[in-house]
């Protein structure tokens, strides 16, 4: 499976989760207890958007970068491998470094996060080398 392919199959869950959900039950799936508490005294509003925000963007990038893998070559795929390597990697740095994502989230979520980010980084960059390197 190409890199952009695998990058929607692995990360469209979450972000369908994301967008579709109500706030209420993201927060019991991706934030700790203690996290859980704060957010039912005082809902935030801007997690709620940020969050939907995410899952519509994330996800529609991700299926123009599968359309588009599917389609390119060359130079063009390299691109490709390169923006799904860049967005997944740097996905894996902010989750490993944000204080959210270290203090709030739950870490069996966030390590296996920080797992995918960064086997699908290291995947697409692989990839971008070997077609700048064919080319």
């Amino acid at each position: 499976m190409d890199p952009a392919t695998l990058n929607l199959v692995l990360h469209g869950g979450n972000y369908a989760a994301c967008t579709l959900l109500p706030r209420a039950v993201t927060v019991k799936i991706y934030d700790n207890a203690a996290a859980q508490a704060r957010e039912k005294e005082k809902p935030n509003k801007e997690a709620d958007v940020a969050w939907k925000m995410f899952g519509i963007v994330g996800g529609a990038g991700a299926v123009g970068l599968a359309i588009a893998g599917k389609h390119a070559t060359g130079g063009e795929l390299a691109m490709v491998n390169g923006a799904v390597a860049f967005c997944n990697l740097a996905a894996a740095g902010l989750t490993l470094k944000h204080d959210f994502m270290k203090d709030d989230m739950r870490q069996e979520l966030r390590l296996s996060i920080l797992g995918l980010g960064l086997g699908i980084g290291a995947y697409a960059a692989t990839e971008c080398v070997k077609t700048l390197i064919r080319k």
